[in-house]
């Protein structure tokens, strides 16, 4: 039997393994940016939105940019929910906060409507994905439930719309957040 080697790859002059392997991913991947890293939640809720606004329909189709601005959204909210609502770092303090809370919970489920889209979706379980919007819209409307009861007391005689109880339907693998969304 006879067998026919392939030729040696001749190393690149100027590029190693690492260097064209970085150069394949920045072509694949662009670039993308870092999660929010501001100390003030409005300061977040605007670097979100920036976020958001790179996932335009040219880049919709990149699972990666989504699952991204997704995970960068859960994060910022799960962080709130875990530190309380009423924790200054997580209090909404005016309108104007409250409406980009809303831009930011509209550009997460936009997201995740584009990256349902995807092939990379597929290895994700539905219901996974499902739980976390709910969590997210959960998240935000305790925040702007604690703003409208600091512009308007009485709103506390009124009572929640929603009950937390409900929440035990939804599949979390984050246990000690689904104790924080308790009232």
């Amino acid at each position: 039997p006879q067998g026919m080697l392939p030729a040696a790859a001749a190393p690149g002059g100027s590029a190693s393994g690492l260097d064209a392997a970085k150069r394949a991913a920045a072509a694949a991947l662009g670039s993308l940016p870092v999660g929010p890293s501001g100390k003030s939640l409005t300061l977040q809720l605007h670097q979100l939105l920036q976020q958001a606004s790179i996932l335009s329909p040219e880049v919709s189709s990149c699972d990666t940019a989504a699952l991204l601005l997704l995970s960068s959204i859960e994060h910022v909210l799960f962080s709130c929910a875990a530190a309380g609502f009423d924790h200054s770092g997580s209090r909404l303090l005016g309108e104007t906060e409250v409406q980009l809370l809303e831009q930011v919970v509209d550009a997460y489920r936009v997201a995740l409507l584009s990256f349902k889209g995807t092939d990379a979706a597929a290895a994700l379980m539905q219901v996974q994905l499902r739980s976390a919007e709910v969590l997210v819209v959960w998240a935000a409307y305790c925040m702007m439930h604690q703003a409208a009861l600091r512009v308007l007391p009485v709103v506390a005689d009124y009572g929640v719309g929603l009950r937390w109880t409900d929440l035990h339907r939804v599949s979390s693998v984050n246990d000690s957040l689904m104790r924080r969304l308790q009232p």
